[in-house]
Parts: C-alpha cells; sequence; structure tokens
C-alpha cells in the first residue's frame, strides 16, 4: 500500500511537467492590441509627425494610396523615445508585414490630393524650417515593432553669424549686415519630399512640378538692428541647402561661393558720422576643411555649419564650425575665405 501511495503522489507532477514543454500557439496581449512604436530626432525638434503603416511597398509606389493605415502624431516626436505611440489599430492578422515610415511636419501639402508620394514644402527660398524625415522599421503580429523611428534632417544646415573684432572696440561699428548667396543657388534648395521606392522613405528633391515661380533667388540674411558686439555673436539667419558640390579652383574642395557681404561702418555708435560708409564685398568664397586643413569633399545631408563672419578696420575673416544640431558636441573645422581682396573700402 505504501507503495502504490508513492507512484500516485508524483503522477500529477509528471503530467504538470510535459505540460511546461508545451509551446503557446496565441500571441501575447501586446501583439493582440494596437500597434506601438517608438520615435526620435537628433534635431530635438518640437513638431508632430505624419505616421504610415504600409504593407504592399509596390502598391504605394504605383498609386501613393495603398495604405493599411495612416495617423498623425499630435505631439512631439520626443515625447515618445521611452513610451510607445499606439497609433489605434492592429497587426494585420494574417501575419503580414507592416512597414512604418513618417515625415515632420505632417502639415506638408500633398502635390496631387490623396498622393503620398510627393509633398510640397512650405517656403522655397532656403529659409523655411527644415523637413525631417525618418528612416522605415518593420513589425508584425508575431514580431512587433522593435526598433525606433529616427527623424532626421535630409537637408544641409549653414547658420550665419557675425562679431566685431576686439580691435574695432570704441573706435568703429557696424551695423545693417547682410549675406546674399547667388540665384544659381535655388538648384539646392529642395521644394519637395519624394518617395523613394528604392530605399522605403523619403527624401528631399528639387521637383519642377512643385517649384513656385515667384521666388527668383535665395534669401538674404540679414541683421538691422543695433550695432554688432565684440563680445557676442549675432544670428543672421539660416539657409538650408540640400547637399552642395562645388568646384573650387580646379580641385574637388566643396565651398560656398559667389556670395555677397555687405555692412555698414561708422566711427560714432550713433552712425551719425556717415564715414566710413557702405561697405560690399563680392564674390565671397567659404571653404570647408578639416580641422587638420585638408580639404572636406563631400558634405552629407543631416550636418550643420555655423558660419562666423568677423568683421575688422580692413574688411572680415570667416571662420566656419561644424556644429551639431543641438547645442554642444561642436567640432571645429576651421574656413579661410579671402574677403579682403573683393572688399572695397
Amino acid at each position: 500500500m505504501k507503495k502504490t501511495r508513492s507512484i500516485l503522489f508524483f503522477l500529477p507532477l509528471i503530467v504538470l511537467c510535459l505540460a511546461c514543454d508545451k509551446v503557446p500557439t496565441t500571441v501575447t496581449e501586446e501583439e493582440e492590441g494596437p500597434m506601438g512604436l517608438n520615435f526620435t530626432s537628433i534635431t530635438g525638434s518640437s513638431v508632430d509627425a505624419q505616421l504610415l503603416f504600409i504593407t504592399d511597398l509596390d502598391a504605394f509606389a504605383d498609386d501613393g494610396a495603398s495604405l493599411y493605415h495612416s495617423i498623425v502624431m499630435g505631439a512631439d516626436i520626443d515625447d515618445y523615445s521611452t513610451q510607445k505611440f499606439y497609433c489605434g489599430k492592429v497587426y494585420p492578422t494574417d501575419g503580414s508585414t507592416v512597414y512604418a515610415v513618417g515625415y515632420s511636419p505632417s502639415s506638408l501639402e500633398q502635390v496631387t490630393a490623396g498622393d503620398y508620394r510627393l509633398l510640397k514644402l512650405p517656403m522655397q527660398d532656403g529659409t523655411s524650417t527644415v523637413p525631417l524625415l525618418s528612416n522605415y522599421i518593420t513589425g508584425s503580429r508575431v514580431s512587433i515593432f522593435g526598433e525606433t523611428l529616427e527623424f532626421r534632417p535630409p537637408t544641409v544646415r549653414f547658420r550665419f553669424t557675425a562679431i566685431r573684432s576686439e580691435s574695432m572696440y570704441g573706435n568703429l561699428y557696424v551695423r545693417e549686415v547682410s549675406v546674399a548667396c547667388p540665384a544659381t543657388y535655388l538648384d539646392y534648395i529642395p521644394t519637395a519630399i519624394q518617395w523613394d521606392k528604392d530605399n522605403t522613405c523619403y527624401k528631399a528633391v528639387r521637383e519642377p512640378s512643385s517649384v513656385d515661380a515667384s521666388v527668383t533667388a535665395p534669401a538674404v540674411l540679414e541683421y538691422t538692428e543695433n550695432q554688432l558686439s565684440t563680445t557676442d555673436t549675432t544670428d543672421l539667419g539660416i539657409l538650408y541647402f540640400l547637399p552642395i558640390g562645388t568646384v573650387v579652383s580646379g580641385s574637388t574642395q566643396i565651398a560656398l561661393t559667389g556670395l555677397t557681404v555687405n555692412a555698414t561702418y561708422s566711427y560714432s555708435q550713433s552712425f551719425t558720422n556717415t564715414e566710413p560708409g557702405a561697405q560690399e564685398w563680392t564674390d565671397v568664397t567659404v571653404p570647408l576643411t578639416d580641422e587638420d586643413g585638408n580639404a572636406i569633399t563631400e558634405v552629407k545631408a543631416g550636418q550643420s555649419y555655423n558660419i562666423l563672419i568677423k568683421f575688422d578696420q580692413s574688411g572680415f575673416d570667416l571662420v566656419a564650425v561644424q556644429e551639431d544640431w543641438l547645442d554642444g558636441g561642436r567640432v571645429p573645422f576651421p574656413v579661410y575665405g579671402n574677403s579682403d581682396s573683393s572688399g572695397t573700402e
């Protein structure tokens, strides 16, 4: 009798262990719920995004409308860097793969109504807020989104600032500063974002059907308020371009060329003394070099350059610093311009 009781005691344990070896055939509660994903932006942007969810890439490339789901994320992109944004729709029950991609801001206008393949950028003189475009990630009912949608600018940012040299303190003042790029630089200003079928994402383009014919040159950046300081830099403005490749002196060095810089000089702080007066420097070149003085031969989307114009008695020096889109983490890139040779006193 004792032996029989021993066998009956261990029998339920054997059945329990066998049950533990079975693999569940149903998806988890999270996979049954709405699709959720995370976002991040290298610009620290405080704008929303349009999200597209695609299951048939070929159909979407053909008509720009074949979507599994679309939704506007009505919050800042970086609000969902650590917590998930749930889009309100579940994964396809047949287990098919969903491609998630997005652009920001969500208010970009479709060139053709209902077609997400081409969207017009609002301002086309180079000063508009830069759009942000994401990579793509994939997910399904049995393998949910695990990667992060990362929004990046598809353009290069050139931020112009100005300052007076310390040698001008108390004896020579500068105001009414402006910087103009030649009309040919319109070719580098994007007018739309376009679906790139080969890379499953958007790209910035200058697209003829979306060009505003009234814009004939990039915006002139200017500062018309108080005179420049000798201690703090003054922001002149920002221009956004597609990656620029300009040949300088027969080489392949990248540079901004053909710039025109204007400023007004005065010996009196109130500018009642009209001498030396208005100054203009034409055909100014800003070559880009790395920290070792080597020529930069490729400018990539997402890069940002701070171009400082430092005025002195005889003209100005140019210094460019490659910087992060966010403050901090800047890497210096010295830039030298031959401003004195083309200036007029």
